[in-house]
């Protein structure tokens, strides 16, 4: 009676390479990437989830937030923008150095606006008319003037 030879089991995968960046994903010896605990454990992925945590935690106080660990601020993306002061106000909406807006708050819109002939903001027809007066194709004197050229 001749005996039968058991096939070889075979091995379980074994990490080969930690992947550089986020702490965990690994190359494996049956040629897969994927997450190894190991390899989060090694590169530190508990300090690298807290980082992240820290970096993107915000403390709001209604017109400002801020990161208490690093400095960070923005605006507050909940606060309520006090109405600007009017500069327009024969034109129905007010402007401030940067936009303009109707009385119940809403942003007036380029196409709705004066714009440089009226002090105002620039819209983007101004800025393509600048635009093209400094390239040249655009050569009326007056309307290049109108737009600071």
């Amino acid at each position: 009676m001749s005996e039968i030879e058991a096939a070889p089991t075979p091995a379980e995968p074994f990490v080969v390479e930690c992947l550089f960046g986020t702490p965990g994903p690994a190359r494996w010896s049956d040629g897969t990437t994927r997450f190894s605990q190991w390899c989060f454990d090694e590169l530190d992925g508990d300090g690298y989830l807290r980082s992240e945590r820290e970096a993107n935690t915000f403390e709001c106080d209604g017109y400002v937030c801020r990161n208490p660990y690093n400095g960070a601020t923005r605006p507050d993306p909940d606060a309520v923008t006090p109405l600007p002061t009017g500069t327009t106000s024969g034109r129905g909406y007010s402007c401030n150095s940067n936009e303009c807006y109707w009385p119940d708050g809403s942003f007036v819109i380029g196409a709705d606006r004066c714009g440089l002939a009226c002090g105002e903001p620039p819209t983007s027809g101004d800025i393509q008319t600048r635009s093209g007066c400094e390239a040249g194709y655009i050569t009326d004197p007056d309307l290049c003037k109108s737009v600071g050229n």
